[in-house]
């Protein structure tokens, strides 16, 4: 019997998981409160904390950067601007402490959220977890202090939402809500965002392929009002 039928027999293991990402996330934080070890994970790194530092100090999101090498002195649209000022507001709170926690809080979440997924539709939830555990250092070890980060969170989110809106017999405005906010995140934190709609479209899809009229309409409108 599944997690989503019974709940509690893996209870246990969800615990165990989340112990065991927490410590994994710990460890993987610890070098890079340093500025060298920020540095070795990726040399940008500092550039997104700059950049978040001088949209704060003029209270709007820049079209451009000067440290943009490739783009110097040409207006752009930096896809990434709220999670530069995110990372800014953690640096001015925490430091590189704050920035790498913050980092490595949406990097256990990205690897725990597909696991709930699988065990609430039909995996085998001891297994899922055993694979997931295998295959988080690998994940996790390639963690930096970049903007890709919030994709590989929002893409099983956004999952999650959609499969709600599958199994709902009619969906509600929440979950609309829910996946319009998600687009909104994702468009101004990561350049990923294409990803989303293509998500949606797939969903969308499904449902035509099936003649789902109703939930083919919801995705649509998610699709058209994101």
């Amino acid at each position: 019997m599944n997690a989503a039928r019974t709940g509690n027999p893996w209870a246990g293991w969800v615990g165990a998981f989340a112990l065991w990402l927490l410590a994994f996330g710990v460890l993987q934080s610890l070098g890079l409160d340093t500025l060298e070890g920020i540095l070795y994970r990726d040399g940008d790194s500092l550039r997104h904390i700059a950049t978040g530092d001088l949209m704060r100090a003029e209270a709007t999101p820049r079209p451009s950067e000067p440290w943009a090498f490739t783009t110097e002195g040409q207006d752009w649209f930096n896809p990434s601007w709220l999670f530069n000022v995110a990372l800014s507001h953690r640096y001015q709170y925490g430091g590189l402490w704050g920035v790498t926690l913050f980092v490595a809080l949406l990097g256990m979440l990205a690897v725990a959220l597909p696991v709930l997924v699988a065990g609430r539709h039909g995996g085998r939830f001891p297994l899922t977890i055993l694979l997931a555990m295998l295959a988080a250092p690998l994940f996790l070890a390639g963690i930096a202090v970049r903007p890709q980060v919030v994709t590989l969170l929002l893409v099983p989110l956004t999952v999650a939402l959609l499969w709600r809106v599958q199994e709902a017999d009619r969906p509600g405005k929440l979950a609309l809500v829910g996946l319009v906010a998600l687009a909104v995140v994702w468009v101004n934190a990561h350049g990923g965002w294409p990803v989303y709609f293509t998500l949606v479209g797939f969903w969308g899809l499904g449902a035509l392929v099936a003649r789902q009229n109703r939930k083919f309409l919801y995705f649509l409108l998610t699709g058209m009002i994101s």
